[in-house]
Parts: C-alpha cells; structure tokens; sequence
C-alpha cells in the first residue's frame, strides 16, 4: 500500500530503495551458499584440441554476465516491477494481495513475510494508554505531567 513511500523524500526514497537491495542480495547468497553444499562431479568428458581451443577463447567468446551479476539485475528488475505496481486500496488486505502476488514477486515476498508479520501493537501499551486515562479525570484535571507521570509508573509497577 505505501510502496511508492510518497511522504519520503527523493534522496530517502533511493536510500530505502539501496537497503532493500541490500537485504534481497544476503538473503539471495545465504540461499546460494546452502545450495553450494552439493558436492560437485568432476568433469568426465574426453579432452580434445576443439576442447582447448574452446576453453583458451571462452573468455573471450562468452560475454555473460556472473552468476551474482545476473542475480542482482534480477532484483533490481523486481524492484522496478514492484514500485510500478498499482497502489493497493485502503479496503484492501495487503497480506492476501501478497498471497496472491508471491509469484510474481519472489524475492520480495519473502521481506514481506518477515515484516508484515510485526503487530503493530501490543496489549501491554493499550493498558498503560487506559490506566493514565484513570487516573487523569475531571477531578485530578489539575495534576502536573510530573505527578501523572508518577502516578502512572506507580499503577502499572506495582
């Protein structure tokens, strides 16, 4: 819903944007390096002059890009693919757009498991937000903020 992140400013915005990369990039290579554990088998094919000349000029010849190059232009496309997306309305539920939108946007997805997964709030805060509203009435309207602040302490510590 707050993908495009208007309230940021431009250089906030890239900022936000580079520490995203960042995290898509160590989670990428974490997920390699698990991968990596496979034992590789050793090449059995028959060596042959046409064999060597290919392996002398495959520098030269093959213009691809590295493995972890390829991976972080892909997550730059997915980035750029995520921030042109539409604005989710307000009435809609962003984990069930995530639900559906997880193909589409892998990497990304996986964030957002991680990080919607936050409560925005706990029980704990609403409770000192209504024992303060208990304690500062009609009757006590004339109590310092230092005196609240006490009282306040004083009821939810002991």
């Amino acid at each position: 819903r707050f993908h495009r992140l208007n309230h940021l400013s431009e250089q906030h915005k890239a900022q936000v944007r580079a520490k995203i990369l960042s995290e898509l990039t160590t989670r990428m290579e974490e997920s390699k390096a698990e991968c990596a554990d496979v034992v590789k088998q050793p090449d059995t094919r028959k060596k042959t002059a046409l064999s060597a000349m290919g392996n002398l000029f495959d520098s030269v010849y093959s213009q691809t890009q590295s493995s972890a190059e390829q991976g972080v232009s892909a997550l730059e496309h997915e980035m750029d693919m995520y921030e042109r997306e539409a604005t989710l309305p307000a009435d809609e539920n962003p984990l069930k757009w995530w639900q559906k939108s997880c193909s589409m946007y892998p990497h990304i997805a996986q964030l957002a498991k991680m990080y919607l997964s936050i409560p925005g709030t706990s029980v704990r805060a609403e409770h000192v937000f209504s024992s303060a509203g208990n304690i500062v009435n009609k009757k006590r309207s004339a109590l310092a903020a230092d005196q609240v602040d006490h009282l306040v302490f004083l009821t939810n510590n002991i």
